[in-house]
């Protein structure tokens, strides 16, 4: 009864307290409300890990070398201290308590409270290098540097380098993809804890800019991935060969997103985002690298999910990540089966995500500003475009992407459009309640057929077994 009353206390009445909320985590899901996403730790302060049996297996973060001198003026850190126990405790972050990320010679350090978030987060330039290459920006006006810019960074030799010598011993070789499976804990229990982790929500990625003479039209192929502390493998957002690469227009300049195939937990750890893309040319001989980089991507330390922008720009183009830190968040797999009826040929199918949490019913301070949650981006899992709707032999509906992080306390609506050209037929959507494991059913009627959608449930481990 107190969880009905509180949910409805913020249908009803708005914006609710901070208080309401622990109390709310606090009834729901006890001891482990107070565990899940990152520790509100004051800024400036150096995390000391608590003695444990030194094993490479468990560690959990990755060590990228003592900062040099410009990293340390980069970053402006304050003197260390001892980390105080009650910084673990799930409390309200205050003003100065929201910083963000970074692991430095094997230890995790905060930075200043960052200027601002969601849309309005400053483009980040990111130092890009071709093996055995580097050239200078040729029009540095392009060039957006903002107060987190990973500027002096590794470079993706150097990334390569630092990480065989970490994690190859461990998790295979540095081109592996991740072989732990969406749904890992539908049908079985998490057998340690937290099982509500901090995750990152792939909206879009962009080409948001070209430079020189490269004009779009452009057939773009290469590979997108993420990589987080459970595994430190590829986590494959986007993947084309350059015989099926795709065309990147004024009108679509998006890549159509083929992933991530699991939840990309965003904890402690920096996620690391890596790209490799090519523009096809008229032989193999001359293709251009359109961008080739790797950076961290920091997170800020809040309990509330938001969404927020990254930039990266490189000697050809600029690429733009719409992102959103999802918290206290369980993982959603997405299937539709048509069950009655077929999807005309003559019929365009598009199929959407968007979740909906805590913040998008109660606007909660992030940065210096109010996050009103992710639910104004959708997540699309299809879009059949002039083609034929991909349907299997299971009558499964061939989906480019199905996974997708939701708020423990949120929902997830899955929407199809049907479309004639580019008039609107027929909108239906189904919704469902975020649950910790197990699978909900609706189904979805547009006249000419029926789909049945089903969502599998799965908590999320910060371990690989």
């Amino acid at each position: 009864m107190a969880e009905t009353k509180i949910w409805k206390d913020w249908e009803l009445h708005g914006p609710c307290s901070e208080e309401a909320y622990s109390s709310y985590i606090s009834s729901r899901y006890g001891d482990r409300g107070g565990q899940v996403g990152l520790c509100d730790i004051k800024a400036s302060n150096r995390i000391e890990e608590p003695a444990k049996k030194k094993n490479r297996m468990e560690e959990d973060v990755l060590s990228f070398g003592a900062p040099s001198k410009m990293e340390e003026d980069a970053l402006s850190f304050g003197e260390p201290s001892e980390m105080d126990e009650d910084a673990l405790n799930f409390k309200a972050p205050g003003k100065t308590e929201l910083a963000s990320f970074i692991c430095l010679g094997g230890e995790l350090w905060q930075t200043g409270e960052p200027e601002s978030l969601e849309s309005e987060v400053p483009l980040r330039r990111m130092e890009v290098e071709k093996e055995g290459h580097s050239e200078e920006h040729e029009t540095p006006e392009l060039e957006v540097i903002g107060p987190n810019d990973q500027s002096h960074w590794m470079t993706v030799r150097q990334f390569r380098c630092s990480w065989n010598e970490l994690w190859s011993g461990h998790y295979g070789s540095f081109e592996d993809t991740t072989k732990i499976p969406s749904m890992r804990f539908t049908n079985k229990p998490v057998e340690e804890f937290p099982a509500y982790m901090d995750t990152l929500q792939i909206f879009s990625v962009k080409l948001a800019a070209t430079r020189g003479a490269l004009q779009l039209p452009l057939d773009v192929f290469g590979m997108v991935a993420i990589r987080d502390p459970v595994d430190h493998n590829r986590n494959i957002i986007f993947h084309r060969k350059r015989e099926n690469c795709q065309t990147l227009t004024e009108k679509d300049p998006y890549l159509v997103l083929a992933g991530p195939t699991r939840a990309v937990m965003f904890a402690l750890n920096p996620a690391i985002i890596e790209v490799d893309l090519q523009i096809k040319g008229a032989t193999e001989s001359e293709d251009e690298q359109l961008s080739f980089l790797v950076s961290p991507l920091r997170r800020f330390a809040t309990r509330y999910s938001h969404l927020f922008n990254c930039s990266y720009t490189s000697k050809l183009s600029t690429l733009e990540f719409k992102l959103g830190h999802i918290a206290f968040s369980v993982e959603a797999t997405i299937f539709v089966r048509v069950v009655r009826g077929s999807w005309p040929d003559c019929y365009r199918g598009q199929f959407n995500a968007f979740t909906t949490g805590f913040t998008d019913r109660c606007p909660m301070p992030v940065g210096n500003k109010l996050s009103t949650g992710t639910s104004r981006e959708t997540i699309l899992l299809l879009d059949s475009g002039g083609e034929k709707l991909p349907v299997d032999g299971n009558s499964k509906i061939k989906f480019s992407r199905r996974v997708v992080s939701v708020e423990c306390v949120g929902k997830v609506t899955v929407k199809v459009n049907v479309l004639e050209g580019e008039t609107e037929i027929v909108e239906k959507a189904a919704s469902f309640d975020a649950l910790e494991a197990g699978k909900s059913v609706d189904w979805i009627d547009v006249t000419f057929c029926k789909m049945e959608v089903t969502v599998f449930w799965s908590s999320i481990s910060c371990y690989p077994m």
